[in-house]
């Protein structure tokens, strides 16, 4: 048995990317090595289609003034982009400043982030945010895929920045349609039946809990107090994104958590 590297693929090599094909006794395998800067940062099908993070950024700054954003830098240690510390995957974030009123409870802007990877770990995809100016938090609410509209050439990418630019526009619909869903939030009450869900999630730290549930040792409900459903969503959601023990990935699955027990529809 015998695992080698075929015809090296060098057209991504100006962003420090080299593809391999793997064999398998000489034989070719259906499968490629992705190397970054000479490490070896991921094993992947043959037909995976790389979008270097470089062009990705390029693509997203040029799409964010197409649809009037501008880069939001409260995220990202007063940058806009951040990269993991291999530099595979991105995450770029933008905002259109316009405010938006929370029934005079608060202020909220809603934004989206385009993320993409060469690992394979991220597609090249956009979600939406909103952030709210009293608490200085974000919440991330769903994805959308944009890795059907690049394909890669020999030397260039041939992209489809209108059928992007479309796709971050239903982005920013669906993130019109979640502050009024805030707005109903603020006249709804937290009942034993949505406590008990929020105390049952266990994506849902005992840590983040307010002081107005109270659950046991096994996640049990003890206490609540029937607040409006906003002040509970921005608590948990509060909590949930200053939490600096946490990443990004980690703060997507605990919003999708609270998104289970506190439903917000778009």
């Amino acid at each position: 048995m015998r695992i080698s590297f075929g015809k090296a693929d060098t057209s991504l090599k100006e962003y420090g990317i080299i593809q391999a094909p793997l064999l398998y006794n000489d034989q070719p395998s259906g499968y490629k090595a992705i190397i970054k800067n000479g490490k070896l940062v991921a094993v992947l099908g043959s037909g995976y289609k790389a979008l270097p993070n470089k062009v990705a950024l390029e693509i997203a700054n040029e799409i964010a003034d197409e649809v009037g954003a501008v880069p939001f830098k409260k995220f990202y240690q007063n940058k806009h982009v951040a990269f993991s510390s291999e530099g595979t995957r991105m995450y770029a974030t933008y905002i259109v400043d316009v405010p938006y009123d929370i029934e005079g409870r608060d202020n909220a802007r809603i934004g989206f982030t385009i993320q993409n990877s060469i690992d394979g770990t991220l597609a090249f995809s956009a979600s939406g945010f909103t952030f709210r100016e009293f608490c200085e938090n974000g919440v991330f609410i769903g994805l959308k895929k944009l890795s059907y509209y690049y394909r890669k050439h020999t030397k260039n990418f041939e992209v489809k920045k209108e059928a992007i630019a479309r796709n971050i526009r239903s982005v920013i619909d669906d993130m019109k349609r979640v502050i009024e869903e805030y707005r109903k939030l603020v006249q709804l009450r937290l009942n034993r039946e949505i406590a008990q869900k929020i105390a049952g999630q266990k994506f849902l730290s005992k840590k983040l809990m307010p002081d107005y549930i109270l659950i046991g040792k096994n996640r049990e409900l003890l206490e609540f107090k029937e607040v409006d459903l906003w002040t509970v969503y921005n608590d948990l959601s509060a909590r949930i994104w200053h939490n600096p023990k946490t990443g990004l990935d980690s703060k997507r699955a605990q919003f999708q958590a609270l998104h289970k027990v506190i439903p917000i529809r778009v």
